[in-house]
């Protein structure tokens, strides 16, 4: 918790929090400065998204690099995807980018990125910690601070370059597709025009003003309340993208349909493109409670799945350790062993396009999917009493297979349940998925009274 107790949290995911009492200019100015001892003074791109607390925050965080002796290169707003391509193109020692991302208006982070744009493994965020808690920075004498200067624009042209040679450019011109996009007035809007000339699409884009005004729930799914979904037939469009704020996330809307599709779609139907056009068997690292249409892929063209804890971090990590070809979860993001460095939207979208110009309509492939119903729920629980009540769970599903790994899992035929205490706020995360709907909801509710009252259920 911060200061004033409002949320604030320290983790892979970099410092984040609610800003004012909890996630304030001196704290960030504090977190550079560790970021700055930890890369030795070295050289640090930073990036930022669209939130109203973000230039504010951005200047504390220089302050903080440069009174480290950094070099600092401010690159302004740009996607998560594109600082994270930077970073390592241009021979950086890391970077920072301030990114609210997923979470609601009011929020922002800070989000370390080692020298190849990936983000900090379990060693490097010990370390970093380690120099933010024990205020160990390399504080330098007015004649040492480090240089401060902006991108030159000419250098973002590398990350289009990338886009270009990432994607089968000439299959979906041919295909003369028109998309939908709901860009959540984000670092993606800043984008927007130049994707259409690249891909050669009709993009027909919603919430594409850069701006701190958060249109909606910016975590993509069908519960964000996106206007795109109402307007995918008037539009006749081929397929419909939502992102979040900093175009690190997708969901979907098929073609023909007035309906979002849950974020938990994006990767089961990019994996559904990208196995079939491979003929070698391929290797899929996803975390412990993604939907079983992922396992439903893997069987399908006989990858093997390995299942690791939550996070993006984590994700990206094992596909290194485990030298995987794809990873990806159910937040509506995925990556490319050829690529990988983080979620880039744009090259997620990038490829779900493709697929459709290649193999055809977005709604052929959900029906290879198969049917699963998911609830999520969000239950507000303090650590001390989450920790207490998760390990009376074992007595509650004494039906199921039960697993402690990341949380709890309790595993059926028809599907399964995950309860985790999260690792940013004071709540525990609960996700229930079965071929029955009545009885993901029977699942969910009974877990979710068990942490409301007192374990009696």
């Amino acid at each position: 918790m911060g200061q004033g107790g409002k949320p604030l949290s320290l983790g892979l995911a970099g410092m984040r929090g609610e800003v004012g009492d909890g996630l304030n200019p001196a704290l960030a100015l504090d977190f550079a400065a560790a970021y700055g001892s930890w890369c030795d003074g070295g050289k640090v791109l930073i990036g930022f998204d669209n939130r109203a607390s973000t230039e504010m925050l951005a200047d504390a965080v220089i302050a903080g690099l440069s009174c480290c002796g950094c070099r600092v290169v401010n690159g302004g707003p740009m996607h998560g995807g594109m600082i994270q391509f930077l970073v390592r193109e241009l021979g950086f020692d890391g970077g920072l980018y301030l990114s609210g991302g997923h979470q609601k208006a009011g929020w922002n982070s800070i989000v370390p990125l080692d020298r190849d744009g990936s983000y900090f493994n379990y060693i490097n965020q010990r370390e970093l910690f380690d120099l933010y808690h024990g205020k160990r920075f390399r504080y330098m004498p007015g004649n040492r601070l480090g240089k401060i200067t902006l991108l030159p624009e000419k250098k973002r042209e590398l990350y289009w370059d990338f886009l270009s040679s990432a994607l089968d450019i000439s299959a979906i011109r041919r295909a003369k597709l028109t998309v939908a996009a709901d860009f959540c007035n984000g670092t993606g809007a800043l984008a927007a025009e130049r994707f259409q000339q690249l891909l050669g699409i009709k993009l027909i884009a919603v919430n594409n003003h850069f701006s701190p005004l958060i249109p909606h729930d910016p975590e993509p799914g069908s519960q964000c309340g996106s206007p795109l979904g109402s307007l995918m037939k008037v539009l006749n469009a081929d397929a419909g993208i939502i992102f979040n704020s900093d175009c690190s996330r997708m969901s979907l809307c098929e073609d023909g349909a007035d309906k979002l599709l849950s974020e938990e779609y994006t990767f089961p139907l990019a994996l559904n493109y990208l196995l079939g056009k491979s003929q070698e068997k391929q290797l899929i690292v996803t975390n412990i409670c993604s939907s079983r249409m992922i396992d439903r892929m893997a069987e399908k063209y006989r990858a093997k799945l390995e299942k690791v804890p939550v996070g993006q971090s984590s994700i990206i990590d094992h596909m290194r350790t485990f030298g995987a070809d794809f990873g990806g979860d159910g937040s509506g993001s995925f990556a490319l062993a050829d690529t990988v460095r983080g979620f880039d939207g744009l090259l997620m979208a990038g490829k779900i396009i493709e697929s459709v110009a290649i193999a055809g309509r977005l709604s052929r492939a959900v029906k290879t999917l198969g049917k699963f119903y998911m609830k999520k729920m969000v239950v507000p629980c303090r650590k001390e009493h989450a920790y207490a009540k998760a390990r009376l769970l074992a007595g509650l599903f004494r039906d199921a297979e039960i697993s402690d790994f990341d949380g709890w899992r309790f595993d059926w035929p028809d599907g399964f349940l995950s309860v985790r205490l999260s690792g940013t706020e004071a709540v525990v995360r609960i996700i229930s998925e079965s071929e029955k709907e009545l009885e993901a909801t029977r699942r969910a509710e009974r877990s979710r009274r068990f942490f409301e009252d007192n374990g009696e259920y």
